[in-house]
């Protein structure tokens, strides 16, 4: 090989190798880094480039990601939030996505102590583990229905959260998922869902569960350390109850069972006494299984007493909870009928007030958070929601 042939060759691997390195950094196009995929034409929101040994983030409080991104005479699509995009953003409060977001990377949004909500998920099928991880003024969350999945640790310490829909098609609820949300109570399980996993609803404020039919194990410690947890509802499908899954969940007064046959004590073949944990008292809960099924069981079954239920009456906690969401101008709210309804704005300053005697009610807000607090006689409610 000549000198000149080696010199072109040197010249190819040297261009190739700067376009490997240009398509993995990120360039700035207004406010935000961008990662550029020449290939294809899209992008994907970064993270602020390393300064030596410093990881600098931004210092924004609202973000309106743009749907694409001009860069060197390309337009891009942009289709992703990258990896700690905005990470420990320490005044981000407000994130509006454009539709064309079908992905959120792990740890996206993870340690923004203002995070209050991220708007426009409607396409995000896939959230990666940690995205929301430790938001803890993240009061409010509308999931994508094409999503599959609730990844590790996503919603863990999101102390605002006051309640969640999990679409129909979600088909797991992974590690700690939704972990010490200690506001949160409400929480809609789809029929979808088959795996539970560890820690998923540990130390929330849920009041009711209902097991989907499908599930078939409970991990150890999914629900436990749940003190306002009074319902469980177990469905027929469950052969697995793992050891101190509802340790500590020492309100728990009614549990509900579909199964023909009482299962033995037996840990090794999936259902054992201590899957209700030790704090349980025994005395007052009870242990509720269908009409038809009573006369398999003894009046006590794993120490507590046994009574029939009619299977007809069993509900999904969304229908027993009450929730309120705002969309075009109108206030919607399931389950207040009757309550006297008063709605402030996030720093206390009073919108409206009206008798809730429908399911709806035109009520012009300004974007931003609202508290919605309801009495009826003594019953008291109080929801967070957001108006766009």
């Amino acid at each position: 090989m000549n000198k000149f042939t080696l010199f072109l060759v040197m010249m190819c691997l040297f261009t190739l190798g700067a376009k490997a390195q240009d398509a993995t950094t990120p360039v700035l196009v207004g406010d935000l880094y961008y990662t550029l995929d020449d290939t294809n034409l899209t992008a994907e929101t970064a993270a602020m480039p390393m300064n030596g040994n410093t990881q600098p983030r931004y210092d924004l409080t609202t973000v309106e990601v743009p749907a694409t991104v001009d860069y060197n005479g390309n337009t891009y699509n942009v289709v992703a939030i990258g990896h700690s995009t905005f990470q420990s953003s320490l005044n981000l409060m407000q994130v509006t996505l454009p539709t064309s977001i079908t992905a959120i990377a792990d740890s996206a949004f993870k340690d923004s102590p203002k995070l209050i909500a991220v708007e426009n998920m409607v396409n995000a099928s896939v959230i990666e583990d940690y995205a929301f991880n430790n938001c803890p003024k993240l009061a409010f969350i509308q999931l994508s229905p094409d999503l599959t999945e609730i990844s590790q640790h996503c919603f863990q310490s999101d102390s605002s959260l006051t309640a969640v829909t999990i679409p129909e098609g979600v088909t797991s609820i992974q590690v700690c998922a939704f972990q010490s949300c200690t506001s949160l109570k409400m929480v809609t399980i789809p029929s979808t869902v088959n795996v539970i996993s560890n820690w998923s609803f540990d130390a929330t404020a849920v009041q009711s569960i209902t097991v989907p039919e499908g599930v078939t194990s409970i991990a150890a410690w999914t629900f436990s350390n749940n003190q306002a947890l009074t319902t469980l509802k177990l469905p027929a499908s469950l052969t697995r109850l793992e050891n101190w899954a509802c340790d500590k969940d020492a309100g728990l007064t009614s549990i509900y069972i579909a199964w023909p046959t009482p299962p033995e004590n037996d840990e090794a073949a999936g259902i054992g006494v201590w899957g209700f944990g030790d704090q349980v008292d025994r005395n007052t809960c009870i242990v509720y299984v269908p009409s038809q099924y009573i006369d398999a069981y003894d009046s006590t079954w794993f120490y507590f007493t046994v009574k029939a239920y009619d299977q007809t009456g069993i509900v999904n906690v969304a229908n027993e909870t009450a929730r309120a969401y705002y969309a075009n101008g109108t206030l919607n709210m399931v389950n207040l009928d009757g309550y006297t309804v008063s709605v402030f704005s996030v720093d206390g300053q009073l919108a409206a007030t009206f008798k809730a005697n429908d399911t709806a009610v035109q009520l012009p807000l300004t974007p931003g958070v609202y508290v919605l607090k309801a009495t009826n006689g003594q019953a008291k409610k109080t929801i967070k929601f957001i108006a766009k």
